[in-house]
């Protein structure tokens, strides 16, 4: 029965995980770029266009740094997750052989 209690709560961390994993997902695609000149509380450059477009591409990379921040760690959570979902398959595999020892 002990064994029973360990495996149902062992269940539990892939699910706890993944659910992790899914909200850092949803954080990533949700980042939005802003211009340097936002950033700063200023207003975009008039009549410079060439500053406009350095403000919008310096932001597009930090929005893209930022993004794949949150990807990478979403990506160790999954594999943490699919390794926890493996491990509870192979002692849920092997419970019935351990309850009738």
């Amino acid at each position: 029965m002990k064994l029973l209690f360990i495996v149902g709560t062992i269940a539990l961390f892939p699910a706890f995980t993944g659910v992790y994993a899914a909200r850092l997902w949803h954080q990533a695609s949700k980042i939005d770029v802003i211009p340097t000149y936002a950033l700063y509380g200023q207003i975009e450059p008039v009549g410079d266009a060439s500053s406009s477009a350095a403000d919008w591409i310096d932001g597009l990379l930090r929005a893209s740094q930022e993004s794949s921040n949150l990807n990478r760690k979403a990506a160790l959570w999954t594999a943490i997750s699919v390794g926890l979902g493996a491990i509870t398959t192979v002692i849920s595999a092997a419970l019935p052989l351990f309850l009738h020892l």
